[in-house]
Order: C-alpha cells, then sequence, then structure tokens
C-alpha cells in the first residue's frame, strides 16, 4: 500500500471512530451511548493495525519490556507489533526518545521462550528506520500519539470531548499530509494574492 492509501485509510478510520463517539446521558437509567470501554478497544485495535502497517515506512514501535519475575531477566529485552527483530538501541534505527506507552501491561515478556504473561513493567519506544523519509515518520508519530491519547481519555466515566479532541487533531494531521500543501501554506498563497482568483 502506498503512503497515499495509508493516511486516507487511517483518516477514514477515525472519522468513523468519532462519528461513533456521543455525550452519555448519565442521568438516564437507559443510555444507550457505546460506553467508554468500547471506544478504547476499538481504537486500540485501530491504533495496533496501522502501528503495525508503518513498518513499511520505517516507523516502528519497540516494546522494552523492562523487568518481569523471571530471576534470569537482564537489561530490556524486545518486541515489536509486526514481529521485527529490533534490539533495545539497534543502530539501524533512529531513537530520538518518542513514547506511545509507559507502564504495566499484561503480556509475556520475551526474556524466555517459557515465560507466562504477566503485568510488568514495558516501554513502547517510537523508532524510525535509518535512511527514510523522517517527516513522514514523525507526522506518524504524532497522529498515533494523538490516537494514544483519545485512548487515555476514554476511561470509565471520562468525558468523552478529550478522546474527539485528540482524534481531530489526528485527523487535521493527515488532512495536511493527504492534501497536496498544508492549509496553512495555502491560506498563506490567498493572502499574498499568489493564488489564481
Amino acid at each position: 500500500m502506498d503512503i497515499f492509501k495509508f493516511r486516507v485509510g487511517l483518516r477514514r478510520a477515525l472519522l468513523e471512530q468519532v462519528g461513533e463517539i456521543q455525550n452519555a446521558n448519565g442521568w438516564y437509567g437507559w443510555d444507550t451511548t457505546t460506553p467508554n470501554s468500547i471506544i478504547r478497544r476499538s481504537l486500540e485495535a485501530t491504533l495496533n493495525e496501522y502501528v503495525t502497517a508503518a513498518g513499511m515506512y520505517g516507523f516502528f514501535v519497540v516494546t522494552r519490556h523492562s523487568n518481569c519475575s523471571n530471576p534470569k531477566h537482564r537489561g530490556y529485552p524486545t518486541t515489536t507489533r509486526n514481529g521485527a527483530r529490533i534490539v533495545y538501541r539497534d543502530k539501524g534505527y533512529l531513537w530520538e526518545g518518542g513514547q506511545l506507552f509507559q507502564g504495566q501491561r499484561f503480556c509475556a515478556c520475551p526474556c524466555s521462550a517459557k515465560n507466562e504473561p504477566e503485568w510488568h513493567h514495558v516501554i513502547d519506544d517510537v523508532i524510525f528506520k535509518k535512511g527514510i523519509d523522517l517527516e513522514e515518520c514523525r507526522r506518524l508519530e504524532f497522529v498515533f500519539l494523538g490516537i494514544c491519547a483519545a485512548i487515555g481519555n476514554a476511561g470509565d466515566k471520562q468525558s468523552r470531548s478529550g478522546i474527539r479532541e485528540h482524534l481531530l487533531q489526528a485527523i487535521l494531521t493527515l488532512n495536511d499530509a493527504i492534501l497536496p500543501q498544508t492549509v496553512d501554506a495555502y491560506i498563506a498563497s490567498r493572502e499574498t494574492g499568489d493564488w489564481p482568483s
């Protein structure tokens, strides 16, 4: 899939998500709006799908497992969503310090094939393959961070306006990437008279 189709597909998925988010009528016993838990799971599925696919453009999320109950655990064993084998601080990638998540997660640590899933501390590092379009990767990072922020705002009994706000910011970023020039550049060209009437 080319980057244009990727951006358009992600934009459509996010617009669909925004369209399905309705404010809850918490004071009514018959509130039939979609609960935040379902919104969160749907956003997590969208994020996982597109972060996995973004590997073809040089964008990766590497999960560092910083501890687990295995006494032989050392350093930061890593996993990726798309199965790429990338060790921590691999020199073939740019590690700029961006993170999609840091905290406790229920999963198996890769320090041993015998490990069972358990709660332990992980860090989802954003990295870029060297020699690729860094501007595109940074744009994707911004969009994915917006989706993560929306997921963070989709907790139980949290306002849904925060979910929509972060998703709309991600959509606006994708709009600028899809169009031949950003909206700001278009406005500037119209204001300076560089655009045909």
